[in-house]
């Protein structure tokens, strides 16, 4: 079995669990004092002080003073890191749930994520956009109900777009705005293969 990507790049222990739940974390969300941390990540308070120490040293943890003592957030105006936001998010447990959700819909030829949760500039309220080709049959219906599940299980909206596959060549083809964003920003391939170039 693959092990999760947070794990093959820092291990399991206390940097891999903090790692995961504060860049998972929305934008939006106020750095956090060790103990919280400790807490919400799943790690033992007495180990969490050296991992942050390791992480906030190797610059993959932003380390910030406040009034209430040392508070901790992932860098997310660091470039550099943009990829390993991205990639973790492709391997977060909300990705493999959509993947589960749309994996017995034969007639979907292509599924991904697109938007602000694909490329990470997620904030509290945002939806996690999802596109949905066809070739035509496809019971939209029940893969919405499938996708409104997760987002029960997740707390987020999750908003499907379908199309046709033909349809949305054609859209990118006229440089439609949407098709176009969708091809050329960051995306989460969550079913088949895109059908344009790549």
């Amino acid at each position: 079995m693959k092990k999760p990507i947070v794990e093959a790049l820092f291990g399991t222990g206390p940097k891999a669990k903090i790692v995961q739940w504060l860049y998972l974390r929305n934008d939006s969300s106020p750095a956090v004092a060790a103990r919280a941390l400790a807490r919400e990540a799943d790690v033992p308070y007495g180990s969490v002080d050296k991992a942050l120490r390791e992480l906030v040293a190797h610059q993959l943890v932003v380390r910030e003073e406040t009034p209430h003592g040392p508070h901790y957030r992932a860098p997310r105006e660091d470039p550099r890191l943009a990829g390993l936001f991205t990639l973790l998010r492709q391997d977060s447990d909300i990705t493999d749930q959509l993947k589960k959700a749309l994996k017995p819909f034969k007639l979907a030829s292509y599924a991904c994520v697109f938007g602000s949760f694909a490329s990470g500039n997620t904030h509290k309220a945002s939806d996690i956009d999802v596109l949905v080709l066809e070739d035509g049959g496809l019971d939209r219906f029940a893969v919405m109900t499938a996708l409104s599940k997760v987002s029960d299980r997740v707390s987020r909206e999750v908003n499907p777009e379908f199309y046709i596959g033909s349809d949305f060549m054609d859209k990118l083809e006229r440089g439609d705005a949407i098709a176009l964003s969708v091809a050329a920003n960051p995306r989460i391939d969550l079913k088949g293969e895109p059908p344009w170039p790549h």
